[in-house]
């Protein structure tokens, strides 16, 4: 399950929490918790009606109510009890950003510095600035990745994705990867070449993007809006994340088939990331919940494709911070 071995030093630990400390009090308390923020104004909207919106969705039904992300009102709501929606705001990006920068720092001491430049990765910094439910949802999902326990990953999993909906498909992927990895095991006299891993990865991906809306429709999942759910006008995409994450999946299969093997999950949801980049409007969504994951088995990388990878990632987190520049909190307050 781990990806790589953690650092037991008490030292790095002590230092590590200082340092997350101090990212998640920056982030909690340096950026405004008004409508100058994206997104901003819809959560203040929402804590405000949660009762509501928990009922609402209770009174149509036992699915329409579990797809809906009923933990998250029940935090908001359990939070309204003692915090006013603006210190609530604050509480969720304070534990989300704490937590999930704890437990990327602590995974490797060797790669400090590295890590510490992930944390500020507009996909991750993003989900405890705009994105504070999915940001949220990831830090349950984090500790889950991270437990020893069999039994709190499973709990930790299975929360996730009553938080934000998109760890539906991060779990479904997930399991079929376990199961995919025990078909291997069983029989371990078929060579499960890349080729196969491959296929069967854009099979899944495929048939995931065809059937979501369909299954979403009758679940009462309200994220599906079959008007913009596939998205075939390319004029507001540049292609460079797009271009970025082939060039990580080649790294990757280069790396040979232990490590594809020992990272197939992440490598699926690269593929489900690519395959839907031009066509799915949430795929971003759905790969942007277990970036940090994707990101982290980069580490178990050898010899110049480690060098490849720490070089084209500071091109792509530069550039994407070269365009967002000149915009308002560099492109996380309104215009």
């Amino acid at each position: 399950m781990k990806i790589l071995k953690k650092s037991h030093n008490f030292k790095y630990k002590l230092i590590i929490f200082f340092v997350s400390l101090t990212y998640s009090l920056l982030l909690t308390f340096q950026i405004p918790i008004n409508e100058t923020i994206n997104d901003r104004l819809n959560y203040l909207i929402f804590i405000k009606g949660a009762e509501n919106i928990f009922f609402n969705y209770f009174e149509k039904g036992i699915l329409n109510f579990f797809f809906n992300e009923p933990l998250w009102s029940t935090i908001i709501i359990f939070f309204k009890v003692f915090l006013t929606s603006e210190n609530i705001i604050r509480a969720i990006v304070l534990f989300s950003s704490f937590v999930s920068s704890y437990l990327i720092l602590k995974v490797d001491n060797r790669y400090f510095i590295f890590l510490l430049i992930l944390l500020f990765f507009p996909g991750i910094i993003d989900k405890f600035v705009v994105h504070l439910r999915n940001g949220f949802a990831i830090t349950i999902f984090l500790i889950g990745w991270f437990s020893i326990s069999k039994f709190w990953r499973i709990v930790f999993f299975g929360l996730s994705p009553l938080i934000h909906s998109s760890f539906f498909i991060i779990i479904l992927i997930y399991l079929f990867n376990v199961y995919f990895k025990k078909i291997n095991w069983l029989f371990n006299k078929i060579r499960i070449d890349i080729f196969l891993i491959v296929t069967t990865s854009i099979l899944l991906s495929i048939i995931i993007i065809l059937n979501l809306a369909f299954f979403a429709e009758i679940l009462g999942a309200r994220q599906i809006d079959h008007k913009t759910y596939f998205n075939f006008n390319l004029k507001n995409i540049s292609g460079m994340g797009f271009l970025f994450w082939l060039i990580v999946l080649f790294l990757y299969l280069l790396e040979g088939k232990n490590f594809i093997l020992k990272n197939s999950f992440q490598i699926f949801l690269i593929l489900f990331y690519l395959i839907s980049y031009f066509t799915l409007n949430i795929g971003i969504r759905i790969f942007e919940s277990a970036l940090i994951i994707v990101i982290l088995c980069s580490l178990d990388l050898n010899s110049w494709r480690k060098i490849c990878f720490f070089s084209i990632f500071s091109f792509y987190m530069l550039s994407v911070f070269i365009i967002r520049i000149n915009k308002p909190y560099f492109g996380w307050g309104i215009s």
